[in-house]
């Protein structure tokens, strides 16, 4: 369903493995009603390998296998706790939200403003890194640069305070991971 065909608005959270970016899924679900659409973003940074310098290119491929398994690990955590939030909303007698995981690889600015133009996003949410006025500066800011930029409102939700199910959800995935690595070593022959 697109966002013309719907009555409701459409939410886009910004998501990765962050706590300040839970908090911002959090605060979209209390917003949510059940005519609106919720998009949980994710961009995979993908580091450009280096034709100069084997040693670097070494590394980038290290980085981009690190990308990959986060982007996997931040799906995964995602629809743990959007689980636990629809279980919390249908106890409470509220319905439950669908989302759509959508992810893309690239710079993070450039695609949560391209995402909000392609998916008619009213209201994009962001998780509050809690970077102080010298780090920001430096590193820039995706979320002030967004503020600045996007065709929509955004919200930058601070990251208030720890979430039991924050390490529930990081558990259950750790312990997924675990029997899939033992599954995988007892298929493996071994050789002596």
């Amino acid at each position: 369903m697109s966002a013309s065909e719907s009555s409701g608005l459409t939410y886009m959270v910004a998501v990765d493995a962050s706590a300040s970016s839970r908090n911002a899924v959090r605060a979209a679900v209390r917003m949510c009603q059940p005519s609106d659409q919720l998009v949980l973003f994710h961009v995979k940074q993908i580091q450009q390998p280096s034709l100069l310098d084997p040693f670097h290119d070494r590394i980038d491929r290290l980085l981009n296998q690190e990308a990959a398994e986060a982007a996997i690990r931040t799906q995964e955590e995602c629809s743990l706790l959007m689980d636990r939030l629809n279980e919390a909303r249908k106890a409470s007698g509220q319905e439950q939200l669908g989302y759509r995981f959508v992810q893309c690889e690239g710079d993070a600015r450039d695609s949560l403003l391209s995402a909000c133009e392609s998916e008619h996003v009213d209201v994009l949410l962001m998780g509050s890194r809690g970077l102080g006025t010298v780090a920001s500066a430096l590193m820039g800011s995706v979320s002030k640069y967004c503020v600045h930029n996007a065709p929509c409102a955004v919200l930058i939700v601070k990251n208030m305070e720890a979430h039991p199910e924050d390490a529930a959800a990081a558990q259950a995935v750790a312990a997924k991971r675990d029997a899939e690595t033992k599954s995988e070593e007892q298929k493996r022959p071994r050789t002596e």
